[in-house]
């Protein structure tokens, strides 16, 4: 706060930049609140100005492109996901339907494709954009 009213007061020329340079370095050695009014003793008492709206940016265009990219990617992986095991499932009903194997690669690439839909915000929205 001291260091914000010596930047207010060098920016309307009461201070040189030397000089604010040398308070400012006092002022985060100081101990006390003594000492911080010391600093501004010599300067008139100015209104301190509110602090500006923080305001929230937009997303930036190629964010946004990286964003719907990496989306569209993890959908790519989990059509070909679903394709294959699928794929395994008739091959499993063709040579006798015994045992259901297709369970321990649809388990392990799951978990692959699992941690592709988080990483890519596709759990939480599924569909276009």
């Amino acid at each position: 706060m001291v260091a914000q009213l010596l930047q207010r007061h060098a920016v309307d020329g009461r201070l040189t930049l030397g000089e604010l340079a040398d308070r400012v370095n006092a002022a985060y050695r100081t101990q006390e609140w003594s000492e911080l009014q010391g600093l501004l003793a010599d300067l008139p008492i100015v209104p301190v100005s509110p602090p500006l709206p923080a305001t929230v940016p937009g997303p930036h265009p190629a964010r946004a492109r990286t964003v719907n990219l990496a989306r569209a990617a993890f959908f790519v992986h989990f059509g070909i996901y679903l394709t294959v095991i699928a794929f395994l499932v008739v091959i499993w009903a063709l040579t006798g339907a015994g045992y259901f194997w297709p369970v321990w690669p649809a388990l392990g690439w799951g978990l692959g494709v699992a941690v592709h839909a988080f990483a890519t915000g596709g759990v939480t929205r599924l569909g276009p954009g």
